[in-house]
């Protein structure tokens, strides 16, 4: 499903009803938030939220157990939601420019994750567990507010 360059502020909440997407293409939109129940899309695979107006994603997210591509870049938002660190076929996250400031203490449980951008943040310090993300080939960590590495 693909409605790019719209002026899409809310998703309906039976959206989560789409139970055979595999692909979600919502960017350049005016998305504020995701329905509660966003994660039972359990067959999404790619999900494109690039240049909208998300603050955070729901607790539900994590339920996502088929995502592989995930796309949050120049986006407002703030945090991650602790289910984030459950999506264990996460190869591809891709958040920078937006205004995350910190990252789940479990991260680290990502250990499918190859591509991991999140420069132009707030991050301020990386959990300890992020040392366990061995498969990543790309890291871009630059323009946040590291002063040390785990």
């Amino acid at each position: 499903l693909t409605l790019r360059n719209g002026l899409l502020t809310a998703l309906p909440e039976r959206f989560a009803c789409l139970g055979a997407l595999e692909e979600l293409s919502l960017c350049e939109n005016l998305l504020t938030s995701l329905p509660n129940d966003f994660g039972r899309l359990a067959t999404l695979k790619t999900c494109c939220l690039l240049h909208n107006r998300l603050r955070s994603l729901p607790e539900s997210f994590g339920q996502l157990s088929a995502l592989e591509h995930l796309e949050l870049a120049y986006n407002p938002l703030v945090r991650l939601p602790d289910s984030f660190c459950e999506l264990a076929k996460l190869c591809s996250f891709y958040a920078y420019h937006a205004a995350i400031e910190a990252l789940p203490d479990d991260f680290g449980a990502l250990r499918s994750l190859r591509h991991l951008r999140l420069d132009s943040n707030s991050i301020q310090r990386l959990p300890p567990t992020f040392g366990q993300l061995s498969e990543l080939e790309e890291l871009r960590l630059g323009e946040n507010m590291l002063a040390e590495l785990p």
